[in-house]
């Protein structure tokens, strides 16, 4: 497996899983580091994910892995939280 990590000056670094895809999500309500790992646990237990970053400042939520825009809306529901974009 190869691992290719990016820094940007814009955001969290990020290591990117070659052959994956990495999505980033805008997420509402969080607000500290419980928000950040409720999202985390129930995103990271879908099928295909690799690796979930949350930054909860930012409201920004990066899945790499395999999962479909539906999946990851309803896993960040079913944390209390709600995708916006």
């Amino acid at each position: 497996m190869l691992w290719v990590e990016s820094e940007r000056s814009d955001c969290q670094p990020v290591k990117y899983i070659a052959g994956m895809t990495s999505t980033t999500y805008q997420v509402s309500g969080m607000t500290c580091g419980h928000c950040a790992n409720a999202v985390t646990e129930e995103i990271t237990a879908i099928d295909g994910v690799s690796t979930v970053s949350v930054d909860v400042e930012s409201g920004q939520v990066i899945v790499t892995g395999e999962a479909t825009a539906e999946q990851v809306a309803a896993a960040v529901s079913e944390a209390g939280y709600a995708v916006v974009s």
